[in-house]
């Protein structure tokens, strides 16, 4: 109970820097913004803990439904006015009440399956081929769609908080690597485009933003239209603190890879991602600015979540669900050409099902 009450208070309650049209949403939406269910998704798997830890203790199912409500109203109460950067919302509080939901049906659920033998390996063998799917999807979604001709263009976004790039643009190369050579000019608080690329199709490929000193990218990925978090990588401090300096951007991607790189006179910095099955994190976590220095961590928690249900379920076959899921692991990679599972991803999915497979033995 407490270790699910420490999770939701360090994912809701510590101050951030919020972005213009995160500010802008309404407290009545419903999964609105550009990352909408992104944020939905990750308000539901939020509570679940905290809905399976209530469940467990024996508490009344109704006073149980109470407390979560109870919870997440406070925490978005906290963040009217009280917490630096926090937006509250009506869609996280059904969200965070519909994960509690769910983690109070889960030990009657799994006693119900694991009652009978036949019904524990047919649940299994279901969540282990729902893990494979699930799997493939997020690295379709991710995937980075080939840009062809391309042009490009420099605005001011119709959205709350943009202001025009207060720098100059000398030149822009489309080939890839997309390359802008900029004179740089003192940083600006609010945010600023540097260009747009567009396809022949007119759709958007990827933009370059300013933000003080960071300089952040999005590259188009299925992510978009699904309202997800996708492929934004973001370098804080990159750019220079004074007006004046020459600049040079660079930015690439391959089906599974991006990299942006920022070279100038006090020297070069970059960041590259390749993804790979440990990164359907990355569709559901915020914090684009600082999170790529907990990537490891993050892969291995997600590969962990994923996974320790299938070592629950399979308790009794430990042994063929364990090796199945390897090979799932190292042949989804060879199959679509993505990054290989890093290690930090092969520990969280070992955790993973052998801390499933120890809380089967637990509750039995």
């Amino acid at each position: 109970m407490l270790a699910a009450l420490v999770l939701i208070g360090a994912a809701t309650l510590i101050s951030l820097p919020t972005g213009p049209v995160v500010d802008s949403l309404p407290f009545w939406c419903l999964a609105c913004g550009d990352y909408g269910v992104a944020d939905a998704l990750a308000n539901v798997a939020l509570f679940v803990p905290f809905g399976w830890a209530l469940a467990r203790t024996g508490v009344r199912p109704r006073v149980a439904v109470a407390v979560i409500v109870a919870t997440t109203i406070a925490v978005e109460t906290l963040q009217n006015g009280v917490i630096a950067g926090r937006i509250p919302s009506l869609s996280d509080i059904v969200a965070n009440t519909a994960g509690g939901l769910v983690g109070m049906s889960v030990p009657l659920m799994t006693r119900w399956l694991t009652a009978c033998p036949r019904r524990a390996s047919l649940a299994a063998l279901g969540y282990g081929a729902s893990l494979g799917v699930v799997l493939l999807l997020t690295l379709l979604i991710q995937a980075v769609p080939q840009p062809g001709a391309l042009t490009w263009n420099q605005s001011v976004p119709n959205l709350p908080g943009y202001v025009r790039f207060p720098g100059t643009v000398r030149e822009v190369r489309l080939d890839l690597p997309v390359t802008v050579r900029l004179t740089s000019a003192n940083p600006d608080p609010r945010r600023s485009e540097i260009i747009s690329t567009w396809r022949s199709d007119g759709s958007s490929w990827m933009w370059m933003d300013q933000q003080d000193r960071d300089l952040r990218a999005h590259v188009a990925s299925l992510s978009d239209p699904l309202r997800m978090r996708g492929l934004s990588p973001w370098i804080a401090d990159a750019m220079p603190a004074a007006a004046g300096d020459t600049v040079t951007l660079a930015f690439t991607a391959e089906r599974f890879s991006y990299r942006l790189s920022v070279s100038s006179a006090r020297g070069a910095v970059e960041r590259t991602v390749r993804i790979s099955p440990a990164d359907g994190w990355r569709l559901l976590v915020p914090f684009e600015r600082t999170r790529e220095r907990w990537a490891p961590l993050l892969a291995g928690i997600w590969m962990a979540a994923l996974v320790a249900p299938l070592g629950y379920l399979s308790a009794e076959r430990s042994a063929t669900a364990a090796v199945s899921m390897a090979a799932l692991l190292v042949l989804l990679p060879l199959g679509l050409g993505c990054a290989a599972l890093p290690f930090a991803g092969w520990c969280g999915a070992a955790a993973g099902f052998l801390t499933g497979k120890g809380t089967a033995r637990w509750m039995t």
